[in-house]
């Protein structure tokens, strides 16, 4: 034999015993990650593991051409893998057996699974005869399938959300699928539909249908209120995996509103100076803060996009991490300032009541996303019921909500009823103004405002003819 056939014989014989002594060194290890007992290392192995057997079932069909090179010995060995490794993730899921044969040896011997002979009568492993070669390998954990499956679905979907609609939820971060386990899919499941209520309203169900049939398809489970409008239910309930969310936008009976002002954090209740709020009258503008607050806090700690006013005159700031708990402060104290001057007596007038419940509506009713929300989006029917709190103080101070009217808003207004605004997506031409921060006010029949209102506008429009 030629020396450099020998040299390259040698080397490929010891990079094989190499990478042997590294496989032996991994099944070890990967042994005794299990004997330790449960923990999110062991989680994490076990879901990568997880994924390494389904692209072997989804990958090694034997009778593929791809294969045609391969021997039935070959090919049996990697079958016998793809089976071993699918029976010991599922002896992994299961509590250690106290007694008799092996979690692992007990599944072979209900495999019924003979012993494979090699061409040269050497023995290769546990599996099927060379004419069953064709068979597709069995399935090694079905409860992993469906899961994983519905995971990679909704990994799909948000992509496919982004593609369609990035110009609405462009900032969303998709949840990565992680380890595949029930609280997982619940978790990506909240997130898309915390996502869908940024959409224009006519693509709503037709998304909520999208997902509903993911769990139905992969899970096997009917998810409540798939296709209606999210107005009361932003999330559907998903079984026994997930609950739902409730958030009703409107309030249409005193009865119901005094249960939710009622529900709402005993230190908004208590800012508000409202007690249990049980004997509130309807238009008693602290049963609706504190029901909106109530609303805004749960919204806060749903959607990690959200953005909010935290200074009176400051820039908006996303709410992540601690910002939260300051965002909590700042509303509670907006809360109070704006309940004690409309109890302060004969010292406050309409106007002076007005100021600090502008402020609050800043604070409350300015969440927002940065790119903006759809304007006929959830977002923006639940901010149009925030700022309407403010028609009956508006009124009384002789001005008006002007709220609508800002989907028309050229240059001129909105130069004489805002300030301190905010520049937008310059790329959105659909209007002028994109989101209300704080409620703008007119005067009533008359011109101009004593109360200006912030927005988020569209500075530069695009100018489509190129001059």
């Amino acid at each position: 034999m030629p020396a450099t056939s020998t040299a390259n014989s040698t080397a490929t014989s010891t990079a094989t015993s190499t990478a042997t002594d590294h496989w032996a060194t991994f099944a070890d290890a990967v042994a005794d990650t299990f004997r330790a007992g449960p923990s999110a290392s062991r989680d994490t192995l076990l879901y990568a593991l997880r994924r390494c057997a389904q692209t072997l079932k989804e990958e090694m069909t034997p009778d593929h051409e791809r294969y045609a090179g391969d021997s039935d010995e070959v090919v049996s060995r990697v079958l016998d893998a793809y089976k071993a490794l699918g029976l010991a993730i599922r002896a992994a899921g299961r509590p250690p057996v106290t007694g008799g044969p092996e979690p692992a040896d007990e599944a072979d011997n209900r495999t019924g699974a003979a012993r494979r002979t090699g061409e040269e009568g050497t023995d290769t492993g546990t599996g099927t005869e060379s004419q069953d070669m064709t068979a597709t390998p069995p399935d090694p954990d079905p409860v992993f399938d469906r899961e994983a499956q519905c995971a990679t679905r909704l990994v799909e979907l948000g992509d496919e959300l982004h593609t369609d609609h990035g110009m609405y939820v462009g900032s969303w971060r998709r949840r990565p699928p992680g380890p595949v386990t029930g609280k997982d899919i619940a978790g990506s499941w909240e997130s898309l539909h915390i996502a869908l209520l940024r959409l224009p309203k006519k693509d709503v169900a037709t998304w909520r249908d999208k997902l509903a049939r993911a769990a139905r398809e992969c899970l096997g489970i009917d998810s409540a209120a798939s296709s209606g409008a999210p107005d009361d239910h932003p999330v559907p309930a998903l079984g026994a995996l997930h609950n739902g969310v409730v958030l009703p936008r409107a309030f249409t009976t005193v009865g119901a509103l005094r249960r939710a002002a009622a529900q709402a954090p005993s230190d908004v209740r208590d800012g508000l100076g409202i007690g249990d709020a049980g004997a509130g009258d309807f238009h008693d503008p602290r049963l609706h803060w504190a029901a909106r607050a109530a609303q805004a806090l749960r919204l806060v700690e749903l959607d990690p996009e959200l953005r909010a006013v935290l200074d009176p005159d400051g820039a908006p700031a996303a709410l992540w991490h601690e910002k939260q708990n300051r965002y909590r402060n700042v509303l509670v104290s907006s809360l109070k300032t704006a309940a004690n001057a409309l109890s302060g007596g004969a010292d406050w007038t309409p106007s002076t009541q007005l100021g600090p419940a502008l402020q609050l509506d800043l604070v409350l009713g300015g969440l927002h996303h940065e790119p903006a929300a759809a304007p006929d989006s959830w977002w923006w029917w639940w901010r149009r019921e925030v700022s309407c709190i403010l028609k009956p103080l508006a009124e009384k101070a002789g001005h008006e909500l002007v709220f609508d009217d800002t989907r028309t808003w050229h240059e001129s207004e909105l130069g004489a009823f805002t300030r301190n605004n905010v520049g937008g997506d310059r790329t959105r031409d659909e209007q002028l103004m994109h989101w209300v921060l704080q409620t703008p006010l007119r005067r009533r029949g008359g011109q101009g405002t004593e109360f200006p209102g912030r927005v988020v506008w569209r500075p530069d429009p695009p100018n489509p003819g190129g001059l």
